[in-house]
């Protein structure tokens, strides 16, 4: 009678220990490799601002420096910063195209990863009637500490009784937010602003510092260079009192020190506006002769004298008809007698493609929630709108430890953001069973 032949238990045993082995490593790998990839590029306190009922602005930090695309309405929005600099901790996204009263699921895409959550939803108000206002803009210049522009930042603004409000900060350092189309808190009107009313400005810099300032909307137009780390207060009776990092805090202090580069600042270059009565604006050195050209389906010319700071605006005589249009302005250099000229095209639209710049149809007047990180993102370190380090003790009692930017913020406790793959962890262990079944047959 023949011996039946058995591998023996040992080796069984050994077998087991290398499926077990194999199957716990590529299990932490993957745990590894999914952690690095969500936490790294996960959003930090999205900001729902400008929303309109053919758009929305949105923006985020991330922990560390990542390229950041946004997938909505069938449509892939490029970060407004991807162009000066392809990997940011903050991102902003402007989105068109979409419709009054309707729901958007959207996707963030950071570093080709997909990050979904169920509450990445932003729902679009409805189209408000009447005529828009007459053009009422707040803008002005974002500037480092070395009096150079700052070309990563974004700006927010909060103003009584308005719905949230932001702007990106170009490549040169400027923003602006066209209030004129801007809604009201509960989005039942247009926002009106009104005059002689304290403000709150936040401006979130490239690397998370967060610079908050007391603004006066009578002074919006422009507002002051704002410094980041230094900041300014705009009240007339603080400018006498305060100083800020030893800088004496004048409203044309760095227009004194910096001769401004002609350039026009509203609008930008291609941009979409809703209003047939623009309001144009940007600077020039001091005192220059400025010629205007507005080529449209009838061409305006003007002459206009940039003021004491190197600004300069202009409307024009009469409303401009819907289409394509080009602003040109230019100057006799007196220092080198050279002729400087500067030229943008932008689109008016129709009156029934408004898509101005409003706020989160979820924002309330009351339970505003504050610029920190959501906690199922990430367990990275809690960011709060506070002074930054270089501020000073004295400064105005408007720096509050915390300021409420009152946009919306998706709630995420109903389900963390799907990030990575699981076939790394569930191919090992769909192999390990058949395995395991033959080692205990063998023993």
């Amino acid at each position: 009678m023949s011996k039946e032949k058995k591998i023996p238990t040992i080796v069984a045993i050994f077998i087991l220990i290398i499926v077990v082995f194999v199957t716990t490593y590529l299990t932490k790998l993957t745990a590894i490799f999914t952690s690095k990839a969500s936490n790294g590029c996960s959003p930090i306190s999205i900001q729902i601002t400008n929303l309109t009922d053919h758009s929305v602005d949105l923006s985020f930090l991330t922990p560390e420096k990542c390229s950041v695309n946004l997938g909505i309405n069938n449509q892939l929005v490029l970060d407004s910063f991807q162009l000066i600099e392809p990997q940011s901790q903050i991102h902003y996204f402007q989105v068109n195209g979409l419709k009054e009263n309707s729901s958007y699921q959207y996707t963030i895409i950071a570093n080709g990863k997909e990050i979904e959550n169920d509450q990445f939803v932003i729902s679009t108000p409805a189209k408000l009637d009447g005529p828009i206002p007459d053009s009422n803009l707040a803008w002005g210049k974002i500037i480092q500490s070395n009096q150079q522009p700052a070309s990563i930042a974004i700006l927010y603004l909060n103003i009584p009784s308005s719905a949230p409000m932001s702007s990106f900060v170009t490549s040169e350092g400027n923003w602006n937010i066209p209030l004129s189309i801007s809604y009201n808190t509960q989005k039942s009107s247009w926002f009106v602003p009104p005059e002689n009313v304290e403000e709150e400005i936040a401006v979130l810099s490239k690397d998370g510092q967060v610079t908050l300032v007391t603004g006066n909307t009578s002074n919006n137009n422009p507002v002051p260079d704002i410094i980041i780390g230094h900041g300014f207060s705009s009240d007339e009776n603080n400018n006498r009192e305060q100083d800020i990092g030893n800088m004496p805090v004048t409203q044309q202090q760095p227009d004194q020190a910096i001769e401004k580069e002609l350039d026009i600042i509203n609008p930008k270059d291609g941009e979409f506006l809703s209003t047939q009565q623009p309001e144009f604006f940007g600077t020039a050195p001091q005192g220059v002769i400025l010629k205007i050209e507005l080529h449209s389906s009838d061409q305006f010319d003007s002459e206009i004298q940039s003021d004491s700071s190197g600004n300069w605006r202009w409307s024009s005589p009469q409303s401009l008809s819907p289409g394509q249009h080009s602003l040109t302005i230019s100057f006799l250099n007196p220092k080198t007698g050279l002729k400087e000229s500067i030229t943008k095209s932008f689109v008016v639209l129709a009156a029934q493609d408004n898509p101005g710049f409003t706020a989160s149809s979820s924002a309330q007047p009351t339970n505003i929630p504050t610029l920190t990180p959501t906690s199922t993102f990430t367990p990275t370190p809690v960011l709060t709108l506070s002074p930054t380090s270089t501020s000073t003790p004295t400064q105005t009692p408007s720096l509050t430890p915390t300021i409420t930017i009152r946009t919306a913020k998706p709630s995420t406790d109903s389900q963390v953001p799907t990030t990575g793959f699981t076939l790394p962890t569930t191919l090992p262990l769909l192999l390990s069973i058949p395995a395991i079944i033959i080692a205990l047959l063998l023993i």
